[in-house]
């Protein structure tokens, strides 16, 4: 039963908010949908993509069609200018806070920090009673120019109080509040992982495409899930390998940055095309055969641009562990501390940004890659999503 009268406080009814550049991209939201609905929750959802067009329901891919409404804004078809963009925020909290009024959610769950103007309206439906308890799930930190500015941390901090409860994607990025915001101290606050999932983590073995294979020819190679983009150290990563033919060649899904491929083609000629393979977008389902195919795979987020960066947990770390398959990682705390409890690869001595420290650290594991242990069946268990199921039914509780 739907409302904030429900009998059932332990199942509520959760209404989600969310902006998003598509549905199908933030596998986060899904997951989190997910974990509700296992536990008992009645889940919707009011939804803005960056397509704007409307349509009711979602599915995503089991059959089950969601309960969301996927918000077409009249402001923002009209006024399209980002210089309008209080109008597009207006409408959108007036129509989401409208159907709060007639559905009466348990809980309201809103995602990232972007939708920090939601809170004081949401206070208010809640002292209306037409809700019970309000969550705020950041999956960033937030953006750079309020972190640099101590009296926009401040304000941020004063909005995330009008919270019940404040979520962070890890530990080091609660902890980077708490430090550097005043005020945060003073908020509940909870931690929800961004560990893959079982259909991920079940996925059976595939077989590398044909074209893919014959470029190998019998090469092993590193996977660089996160593209070939600057602040991902795809630069750095292409200098360590592409000329030491001792290493695995490179395979980069997720397309990239045009300019720096036709930098490192200029820059490195046939060599480029002998030991890089690039690959456009991939199905979050269908990086497994990638995968399971690679020696390795190589993640680093880089320092210099930022703290939210720096201190990035991110899925693709935990895709390649639940598959059993080693990572390069940058020194950055959260990952260097998941390599520290789950030693199956290297850390380098920086973020990724130096060659010479990669090819160290490369060198390292490829001397050493035989000794390292597999994860077991209850450590992949243990960094799956569903083991947060519990502690995400303590969060929603009223």
């Amino acid at each position: 039963m739907s409302g904030t009268n429900s009998n059932t406080p332990s199942l509520p009814s959760v209404h989600m908010v969310i902006k998003t550049n598509a549905l199908i991209y933030d596998d986060r939201f899904r997951k989190e949908v997910q974990s509700l609905q296992r536990i008992g929750c009645q889940v919707s959802a009011s939804v803005l993509e960056d397509a704007n067009q409307a349509r009711n329901g979602h599915d995503y891919g089991d059959g089950v069609q969601q309960n969301f409404r996927v918000l077409s804004l009249l402001t923002k078809r009209l006024l399209k200018s980002r210089l309008f963009v209080l109008f597009h925020l207006s409408e959108f909290i007036l129509r989401t806070c409208l159907h709060i009024i007639r559905s009466k959610p348990d809980v309201v769950w809103i995602h990232d920090p972007i939708l920090m103007v939601f809170v004081p309206f949401l206070q208010l439906l809640k002292v209306m009673g037409f809700t019970r308890k309000i969550i705020w799930d950041q999956h960033e930190l937030p953006i750079k120019r309020i972190d640099q500015s101590g009296a926009l941390r401040r304000v941020f901090a004063w909005f995330c109080r009008g919270a019940d409860l404040v979520v962070a994607a890890n530990q080091e990025r609660l902890d980077y509040l708490k430090d550097h915001y005043p005020g945060f101290d003073k908020v509940a606050h909870g931690v929800i992982r961004n560990y893959s999932d079982h259909e991920f983590i079940e996925q059976p073995s595939k077989p590398l495409p044909d074209d893919l294979v014959n470029w190998l020819d019998g090469r092993e190679y590193f996977l660089v899930q996160s593209g070939v983009v600057e602040l991902r150290n795809f630069r750095a990563v292409a200098e360590a390998i592409i000329p030491d033919d001792t290493l695995p060649v490179i395979v980069a899904v997720g397309g990239g940055d045009k300019a720096l491929i036709n930098e490192l083609q200029q820059r490195y000629g046939e060599r480029f095309q002998q030991r890089v393979y690039l690959i456009g977008k991939v199905p979050q389902m269908e990086l497994t055969r990638y995968l399971d195919g690679s020696v390795a795979s190589i993640i680093f987020y880089q320092k210099s641009y930022g703290i939210n960066n720096w201190l990035c947990e991110p899925n693709r770390l935990f895709q390649a562990l639940n598959r059993n398959r080693p990572v390069i990682v940058g020194n950055n705390p959260p990952m260097a501390s998941v390599l520290q409890e789950y030693p199956l690869g290297e850390v380098v001595a920086d973020d990724g940004s130096e060659p010479e420290y990669l090819k160290q650290a490369l060198k390292q594991f490829m001397q050493n890659r035989g000794q390292l242990p597999a994860l077991s069946e209850a450590q992949i268990a243990n960094i799956g999503w569903e083991s947060q199921d519990p502690h995400i039914a303590e969060l929603v509780r009223c």
